[in-house]
């Protein structure tokens, strides 16, 4: 099954088989007619007809192109063969029931910086006003709450070797 967690104003909860979803990749807004260098995991929801999209929703992983197919094929793996199909990650994001921290948004802010001095030099104004949206968001913002219905579909066995719960950086 796929939960899909949205606002109320966008029809709230929805619940989803696997195999009634149509995937693809999309690529995000276009700048300043420039072709997106961001793409994401889009999931249909088709009408019987097949043809019709009636909702869209993205998996929400965004990433380039050409590294969106092994974002895919992990999460495929993982809802047709298992976790036990794929290797556990390495990392977690550390933020299970709470908001980012100020270290996390810097790190999220600044995490472009690996691509040279050139980017450090002239991408360090535009990671600053990145930083202090997200500081800005992150008290208005809720800590999303599964509904009661999705956490008992989704309860895990004590002792699940694949149980990964992490809220500490």
């Amino acid at each position: 099954m796929v939960y899909v967690f949205r606002r109320k104003s966008a029809g709230g909860m929805l619940t989803l088989k696997w195999d009634d979803i149509y995937f693809c990749m999309g690529p995000g807004q276009p700048y300043a007619g420039r072709p997106s260098l961001v793409w994401d995991i889009r999931g249909h929801v088709l009408a019987p007809d097949k043809k019709t999209v009636l909702d869209t929703f993205s998996v929400g992983i965004h990433c380039t192109k050409d590294l969106l197919p092994a974002h895919w094929e992990y999460l495929r793996r993982y809802m047709e063969e298992g976790p036990q199909s794929i290797p556990m990650p390495r990392r977690y994001l550390p933020i299970a029931e709470k908001r980012e921290s100020f270290l996390f948004a810097a790190k999220v802010a600044f995490s472009n910086f690996s691509y040279g001095y050139a980017f450090l030099l002239f991408g360090t104004p535009f990671a600053l006003v990145t930083l202090f949206g997200r500081l800005l968001c992150m008290p208005t913002n809720k800590v999303p709450v599964w509904p009661k219905e999705v956490e008992e579909a989704c309860r895990i066995e004590p002792g699940d070797p694949y149980a990964q719960r992490v809220s500490g950086e």
